[in-house]
């Protein structure tokens, strides 16, 4: 009967520089930590938990976009690998064009406080036209 699969696992498999990974992964022997090992995050331990190996990484904030090797190295001498790839990060250079400022431009952007200010007084004096002619019917 064949022992358990040797494996290693990396969730998410696609993150920028300086994000957490989680790692899972399985030796021979479950009951002991291990390493995992790779050029984006360096040497991490994987330590037992539920019947496999888990543990976190930190991708290095220096990590280059690219793909990398993930190496699980059991203590028996068995090995098992999978890749994380780096993008670059992305990061927006400012916020969407929304709201009173950003979604208008031009000639219109120009007219927004005025025509308002026409309007708000146009209403007021509606107002007091009617309040007046209410008074005189009296």
């Amino acid at each position: 009967m064949p022992g358990p699969a040797v494996f290693v696992e990396v969730s998410p498999t696609t993150v920028a520089a300086g994000s957490l990974v989680g790692l899972r992964a399985s030796c021979a022997d479950n009951s002991v930590g291990d390493t995992v090992v790779s050029d984006a995050f360096g040497e991490v331990a994987v330590q037992p938990q539920r019947g496999l190996l888990t543990g976190t990484a930190m991708v290095k904030e220096r990590a280059l976009p690219g793909n990398y090797r993930v190496k699980l190295e059991c203590r028996d001498g068995q090995t098992a690998s999978t890749m994380l790839q780096v993008v670059k990060q992305v990061r927006p250079s400012r916020g969407p064009a929304t709201g009173f400022g950003g979604a208008t431009s031009g000639l219109a952007a120009g007219l927004l406080l005025p025509g308002g200010l026409a309007l708000t007084v146009s209403g007021m004096v509606l107002w007091v036209v009617a309040a007046r002619r209410r008074g005189t019917r009296r």
